[in-house]
């Protein structure tokens, strides 16, 4: 019941044009669960954030885990956040998921403009001005 009511406020947190692209994940994991995962995973990150340099494990309890991605129109593009924390804070990382998916479309379906100001051992594309990665809506110019 608690992770079907974050999924219905970050239903609620999306733009009704983007509902049918665009799906929520959210989940109660236990520490023990996200661990065996990282470890499986080999994922130093989640190893190092959630134990601690004397191999104890930080804010021991249950975890609320949400993601949200969105495909862009064509299906070949998706742009996806994801937060893990603790129970008691799930509406900061709800703002949190939703600034960071927000942003990362903000990013993907913007176009890239030419830059004069050259960084060193980066390919002369990178420096050319390119169309957005992604799209959202089918009107869009290719």
């Amino acid at each position: 019941e608690f992770a079907y009511h974050i999924e219905s406020k970050l239903l609620e947190s999306i733009p009704s044009d983007l509902v049918d692209l665009t799906g929520i994940h959210v989940e109660q994991r236990g520490v023990g669960t996200i661990l065996r995962e990282a470890k499986r995973n080999n994922d130093d990150w989640t190893m190092t954030a959630m134990i601690n340099p004397e191999k104890k494990v930080r804010d021991a309890g249950t975890r609320v885990e949400m993601r949200i991605e969105t495909l862009s129109v064509d299906g070949r593009v998706s742009a996806c956040a994801e937060q893990v924390g603790p129970i008691e804070k799930h509406r900061v990382a709800m703002l949190n998921l939703l600034q960071e998916w927000g942003s990362m479309l903000t990013t993907l379906t913007s176009g890239h403009e030419a830059t004069k100001r050259r960084v060193r051992n980066m390919p002369d594309e990178f420096h050319e001005e390119r169309p957005a990665m992604m799209r959202l809506y089918s009107d869009e110019s290719e």
